[in-house]
C-alpha cells in the first residue's frame, strides 16, 4: 500500500511539473508585458478541419488540428442553453434539441462527428529500438472537476492562451518564504458528459503501444499528438476550470478557466501532428 501511495504522490508531482513546464519560462514580468501585448490567440495561426470528421480515414492531412474550440463555442454561446427555474426538463430538452440541427462553422452542423486536437498534451513518448515499439503515456487529460447538473465530468483543456502573469512572496506555516510565479490562462475546452470523474466507471484511453521503424519513430515523437472523436451532447457548454496549488518543491500557480463544449467521447486517437500519420486509435 506504501508503494502505491508513494507512486501516485510521484505521478501527482510529475504531472505538476510538466504543468509548469508548459508556463513561459522567462521572467514574470517580461511575459505579462509580452500577453498584454499580443492581440492574437493560438488558434489565429492554425488552419482547422471546416467538414464533419470521418472516423473511416486511415490517414489524416499533414499538420491536422481538428476542429476549432472558438469558431464551435461562438454559436452556441448565443443561445439560452440554460435550464430556466419555471421550465420542466421536458420542455427544456425539447427547447435545445434544435441545436443538433444547428450549424456551427464551415460544413459542421450540432450532429456532426467532431475531431479535437489539444494545443499542448500532456503525454510521454517512449521508443523501444530491439522491439520497435513506441510507447505513449497521457499523464493527464486536464480538469476532472467541470460539472454538469450535480456530477462533475473529465475535461481537457484544447486551446490555452496566457493571458496574465505575476510573482508574489508565499509563506509556509514553518516561516519559510518564497518567489510563486503564478500564471493565468485563457482555455477553450471540451468536457465528456460520458466520464464521470467521481464514478470513474469509464475511463479515458492512455495508454498507447504501437509498431514504428527506428528512422519513422525518431521523425515522429517530438511531433506525437492527441485527437478526441466526439459528439455534442446537452447542454452543449459549460464552464471549464483547473488550478494547480504552488509547492515549496514547485513554486508555480496555475490557474485555468474558459467555457468548453460538452461532448459525448468514442474513441482516442495518437497520431503525427506533422505528417498526419495514424499510429493507434482506441476506443473508450
Amino acid at each position: 500500500m506504501k508503494k502505491v501511495v508513494f507512486a501516485l504522490v510521484v505521478l501527482g508531482g510529475f504531472h505538476h511539473c510538466l504543468q509548469a513546464q508548459d508556463a513561459p519560462k522567462s521572467k514574470v514580468a517580461a511575459k505579462k508585458q509580452q500577453a498584454k501585448q499580443s492581440s492574437k490567440t493560438a488558434e489565429d495561426s492554425i488552419n482547422y478541419d471546416p467538414n464533419p470528421f470521418d472516423i473511416s480515414v486511415e490517414s489524416l492531412p499533414a499538420n491536422y488540428h481538428g476542429h476549432s474550440c472558438a469558431d464551435i463555442v461562438r454559436p452556441l454561446g448565443n443561445i439560452k442553453l440554460e435550464k430556466d427555474e419555471f421550465e420542466s426538463s421536458k420542455a427544456f430538452a425539447e427547447r435545445i434539441e434544435f441545436v443538433k440541427d444547428s450549424p456551427l462553422y464551415g460544413k459542421l452542423k450540432g450532429t456532426s462527428t467532431l475531431a479535437f486536437s489539444p494545443a499542448r498534451p500532456l503525454l510521454l513518448p517512449k521508443y523501444d529500438a530491439d522491439t520497435e515499439t513506441m510507447t505513449v503515456k497521457i499523464v493527464s487529460h486536464g480538469s476532472q472537476s467541470v460539472r454538469i447538473g450535480e456530477s462533475f465530468y473529465s475535461s481537457a483543456p484544447i486551446i490555452k492562451d496566457l493571458s496574465d502573469s505575476r510573482s508574489y512572496v508565499a509563506e509556509n506555516g514553518y516561516g519559510k518564504k518564497i518567489e510563486v510565479n503564478s500564471f493565468t490562462y485563457l482555455v477553450c475546452g471540451i468536457t465528456f458528459s460520458n466520464v464521470n470523474s467521481i464514478a470513474k466507471s469509464t475511463h479515458i484511453p492512455s495508454d498507447f503501444s504501437f509498431k514504428v521503424a527506428p528512422e519513422l519513430a525518431r521523425d515522429s515523437k517530438e511531433n506525437i499528438g492527441i485527437l478526441y472523436i466526439t459528439n455534442l451532447s446537452a447542454p452543449y457548454i459549460v464552464r471549464y476550470s483547473e488550478y494547480m496549488k504552488a509547492t515549496m518543491d514547485s513554486p508555480t500557480e496555475i490557474s485555468m478557466s474558459g467555457p468548453s463544449i460538452v461532448t459525448t467521447l468514442s474513441q482516442v486517437w495518437v497520431y503525427n501532428t506533422k505528417t498526419g500519420k495514424i499510429f493507434a486509435k482506441e476506443p473508450l
